[in-house]
């Protein structure tokens, strides 16, 4: 047999590969399988423009997963391990991220209007020209996250940790800031944070 038969793929690749096959055909939505597929390990899942509107992806293990482009909008995805994921120009409305780890994921130029982040982790997350208007952060950690010029009027921050986050351009307009944490090394001060020209 010669090499060039072989299938080089490697077992993470193949993983990789089914769970891609498995979102982008929609088998989650099979009650009896979904509760084996939220248990299993995808890392590194291309699932770019995948169209998983009002899907349940509860509990969910897609560290690294490409998202990019795909409608997120009303998807359950609370306690999902999202680490380093790529949400960018995502259409995440109404999405329910409750208690999900999002540490370093990007959603650059995405639409989550009235998603729920109640509790996440979103440490060192880039929210850069994102919309996140009446979205609910409270009691989430945002910790370096990076929010330049995005939207998060009429966003929910009470009790979210904003730790060494800089407000620069960022639109808090009749966002709730109840017990937020803004403790930083750029010298803002919560008057300041209503207007960025400051």
């Amino acid at each position: 047999m010669s090499t060039s038969s072989l299938d080089s793929t490697t077992p993470k690749q193949k993983v990789s590969r089914l769970g891609a096959a498995i979102l982008r055909g929609g088998l989650f939505r099979f009650l009896p399988f979904r509760q084996t597929f939220i248990k299993l390990a995808f890392q590194d899942t291309n699932l770019n423009g995948i169209d998983l509107k009002g899907g349940n992806l509860r509990g969910v293990y897609l560290p690294r997963a490409n998202l990019e482009k795909a409608n997120l909008s009303a998807v359950d995805m609370r306690e999902a391990y999202l680490l380093y994921s790529n949400f960018a120009m995502v259409d995440g409305r109404k999405a329910d991220f409750r208690g999900a780890s999002l540490t370093l994921a990007n959603f650059s130029n995405a639409n989550f209007r009235e998603a729920d982040f109640r509790g996440a982790d979103l440490r060192a997350a880039k929210f850069n020209r994102a919309d996140f208007s009446k979205a609910n952060f409270s009691g989430a950690n945002l910790e370096l996250a990076r929010l330049n010029t995005s939207n998060f009027s009429e966003a929910n921050l009470s009790g979210a940790n904003l730790h060494w986050v800089n407000p620069s351009g960022v639109n808090l307009e009749g966002a709730n800031v109840e017990n937020t944490r803004f403790i930083s090394g750029f010298g803002w001060s919560l008057n300041e944070m209503e207007d960025p020209a400051l």
